[in-house]
């Protein structure tokens, strides 16, 4: 059996991928706090809405009947989408625009994602290993 071919394992591996890209950028940020001139760098998070559009879009509603209502026309996606203010708060007299404490706070809400991560991954593994009775 492929696990990874199950879309939980799948999904697990992109979040992992990301997470792993992101800190690589925060850690360059931290790396060029004081270069003249550098503008702080992330990642467009990956929203449970897009997701959604994505496995909707393979979708169509089907009239069997008639008598049936039909999809509604028009309907407006964009009122769902989350706007992210891109302006920056400080800036150096150098140009540089990195505050240590905010990409601090970003540092380590991603790590603590990557550790609820690893640990849904864990879990799921045991789950399995339990269903095939091997247990723990």
């Amino acid at each position: 059996m492929d696990l990874s071919k199950l879309p939980f394992f799948t999904a697990v591996a992109g979040r992992l991928t990301w997470l792993s890209e992101r800190h690589q950028l925060l850690a360059s940020n931290l790396a060029n706090a004081d270069t003249p001139g550098y503008r702080p760098k992330d990642l467009k998070p990956v929203g449970f809405a897009e997701l959604i559009q994505k496995a909707v879009a393979s979708l169509r509603m089907r009239r069997t009947d008639g008598a049936h209502m039909g999809a509604a026309q028009g309907s407006d996606r964009a009122s769902f989408r989350i706007q992210r203010d891109q302006d920056v708060f400080e800036v150096s007299p150098a140009g540089n625009a990195v505050v240590l404490e905010e990409q601090m706070l970003k540092a380590a809400d991603n790590a603590m994602q990557h550790q609820l991560v690893t640990n849904l991954y864990s879990k799921q593994i045991n789950l399995i290993r339990i269903a095939i009775g091997r247990g723990r």
